[in-house]
């Protein structure tokens, strides 16, 4: 691990969650910025606010406290993630230091529309407007504003206009020339053939990975409905929950799990047609089951959240020449969609859902001719290629020098007050 004391340009990526584990969406892109750093010549310093110091992976790993941004020399490169904690953003916003931020996933999209179970209307009022002035802070302050799709800049576009001040119109006609689109990249795919972890059931027969997380902001009714026709229809189609546990530990995300398994169960599915993965699933195990599954699949409700949402467990498929089943509209679906090797069916339709299902299992050249799309796709979509225009950034003298002006008293009250 190279000394961070030496003169070598550090990128500080300040950032939540936890490296232990299965890594989630957000600590992934972390991770993969790290090492594209390293391609750019810098020492990456992975700062988190749940992490234990040491290295994973090669990199060197700090515990993000207060003293963190003691350490930033000048002249460092730094990048922040919009998970972060509010009293951490506001002091990092108050620092003087410099910095990017990305703003990939804006969540604020889930804090809008689902609902909290056991939690008061206006809790969830003030917990909305905290999300959105401590985006409105962020946008303000940085140099850059990373996302990944041109949908999300007219969703913060939208969200700055909503305030109806000149300051924040005056942002939102900004962001354009101050955001930077970075997509999720494609992982690099395993070289050696991977055993089949799958059921002795479910082995030889067409496999459909749900690769991600059990949310709640996903439409399970449709997903569960569409294999119980199969089962009538007599085919062989399997689903496969990748996690069957409820990944984030809030109690609020357990429901939608416990619905997964509910249907299951209700649709006479459960060990039969349907199987969920004890647990969550580690980096290092992720590629046997994308090598032996037949497709992936994701059904959206047609809401707000999935236009704006970049659904990354996806990302995982191309490399291994696997196609994707979507129901409902988000953007990296309908990407798929339209290179080649995405089925896309409108949100809601189980029979559209169950027809599409049918066809991978049914026609070995529709499958055969999406295999070699995927693997184009994906290839064309690497972390290397995609962060060309962001290692520019690193290697570049210019960027990373304009330091934000302090915050207000004004702003540290509306921040805290939630308005």
């Amino acid at each position: 691990m190279p000394d961070s004391k030496t003169t070598q340009r550090i990128l500080w990526i300040l950032g939540t969650g936890s490296l232990d584990g299965t890594l989630l969406g957000p600590v992934v892109r972390l991770v993969e910025m790290a090492h594209q750093a390293v391609s750019a010549g810098l020492h990456p310093i992975l700062a988190l606010e749940q992490a234990t110091p040491g290295s994973f992976e090669t990199l060197e790993v700090q515990h993000l406290d207060r003293s963190t941004l003691r350490k930033i020399r000048p002249g460092d490169a730094v990048v922040c993630s919009y998970f972060l904690h509010p009293r951490t953003t506001l002091e990092l916003c108050n620092s003087g230091i410099p910095f990017d931020v990305d703003m990939y996933g804006v969540h604020a999209l889930e804090h809008m529309e689902v609902s909290h179970g056991g939690i008061s209307d206006r809790r969830i009022f003030q917990s909305r407007r905290r999300v959105r002035r401590r985006y409105r802070l962020l946008i303000e302050r940085a140099e850059k504003i990373y996302l990944s799709n041109p949908q999300q800049l007219t969703f913060l576009g939208g969200l700055l206009f909503a305030d109806g001040t000149a300051r924040s119109c005056r942002l939102a006609s900004r962001l354009p020339e101050r955001t930077l689109f970075l997509p999720m990249g494609t992982p690099r795919r395993a070289q050696e053939p991977q055993t089949n972890p799958y059921p002795p059931s479910f082995q030889g027969r067409p496999v459909f990975l749900w690769g991600g997380g059990i949310w709640k902001w996903f439409d399970l009714q449709t997903l569960l409905k569409a294999f119980a026709l199969l089962r009538q229809r007599g085919s062989s189609a399997a689903l496969y929950f990748l996690c069957g546990t409820n990944l984030s530990a809030s109690p609020d995300h357990d429901a939608p799990v416990r619905q997964a398994y509910d249907l299951a169960q209700q649709y006479d599915l459960l060990g039969e047609s349907v199987a969920f993965h004890d647990g969550g699933v580690q980096r290092a195990d992720l590629p046997k089951f994308l090598e032996h599954c037949t497709a992936g699949i994701m059904t959206n409700p047609d809401r707000l959240e999935s236009i704006a949402s970049w659904r990354t467990r996806l990302l995982d498929l191309p490399p291994y020449g696997k196609p994707v089943v979507t129901s409902g509209f988000d953007p990296l679906s309908a990407e798929f969609h339209h290179a080649g090797f995405g089925l896309l069916v409108p949100g809601g339709d189980a029979p559209a859902l169950a027809d599409a299902i049918e066809t991978l299992c049914s026609d070995p050249s529709v499958l055969n001719e999406f295999k070699s799309r995927s693997l184009d796709w994906a290839n064309r979509n690497s972390w290397d290629t995609l962060f060309a225009p962001w290692r520019e950034r690193l290697q570049s003298r210019d960027a990373f020098v304009n330091a934000p002006k302090p915050v207000s008293w004004w702003d540290v009250a509306c921040y805290f007050a939630g308005i």
